[in-house]
């Protein structure tokens, strides 16, 4: 599979632009008064390491919010990296230490074997070529290092639940000019593909911020989710490291 031509980039840069700019509910900052946010982030790192050292690379990173609960959090070294423009001027205006770059997530500014970390919090799914971002991921990976990357499951019993009831397609935040869904076995076979080695896997199913379910629906999933299995979870978090040959 080819990489992206320099068209393709640029028509993808223009549509999260427009994204951002159209949806306001994804640039508040910071969300860190929310208790939810704080513990899913708390979670997410916790799963990638403890150590809280070393160089984090945060691909997709949009405008920040994660990379700024690392720089109150953490010490690590910190980079982000997101192709819409708009989303890293903003994460500019407020971020204290991390560096954030515009460009093209399927071909990274750096140098091979340049991360301790890396983080891909639901955005590998958006790129036109994921299997190209998770080579991307690999290839910046020391290796000793581990990336975390959560992506949707294509077999969410709340997309089931829609498919049912409405017939609906999966869909997040409004995002289907550039989105895919996998169930688990496929994405493991894509991110092996991607000459990544999954150390282990678990379920996200964190949800609160969803406007397509009542928040009766939303309370009862928040008291069956600890029982829900894997393989009908709301997403993946894959720890991954380099696949050495």
């Amino acid at each position: 599979m080819k990489k992206n031509s320099n068209s393709d980039v640029k028509s993808l840069s223009k549509k999260y632009n427009k994204w951002w700019q159209n949806n306001q509910s994804y640039s508040h900052h910071l969300p860190f008064n929310d208790r939810r946010v704080i513990r899913s982030y708390r979670k997410i790192i916790s799963f990638l390491t403890r150590s809280k050292e070393g160089c984090l690379l945060d691909v997709c990173c949009g405008k920040g919010n994660f990379l700024s609960y690392l720089e109150d959090n953490s010490n690590f070294e910190l980079f982000g990296i997101d192709i819409s423009k708009i989303a890293i001027e903003e994460a500019r205006r407020y971020l204290k230490k991390a560096k954030v770059f515009v460009g093209n997530i399927q071909n990274l500014p750096f140098e091979d074997n340049y991360f301790d970390y890396i983080s891909c919090l639901g955005s590998l799914e958006h790129l036109s070529q994921p299997l190209e971002g998770a080579k991307e991921i690999s290839r910046l990976l020391k290796p000793q290092g581990k990336a975390l990357i959560l992506v949707p499951n294509l077999f969410f019993l709340g997309h089931i639940y829609m498919a049912l009831r409405y017939g609906s397609y999966p869909s997040e935040g409004r995002q289907q000019f550039s989105e895919m869904f996998s169930t688990l076995e496929g994405w493991k076979n894509l991110l092996e593909e991607g000459n990544l080695e999954i150390v282990r896997v678990h379920k996200y199913n964190e949800i609160w911020a969803t406007k397509k379910v009542s928040k009766f629906l939303i309370f009862i999933w928040n008291l069956i989710k600890p029982f829900v299995p894997r393989g009908f979870s709301y997403a993946f978090i894959f720890i991954c490291k380099k696949k050495i040959r």
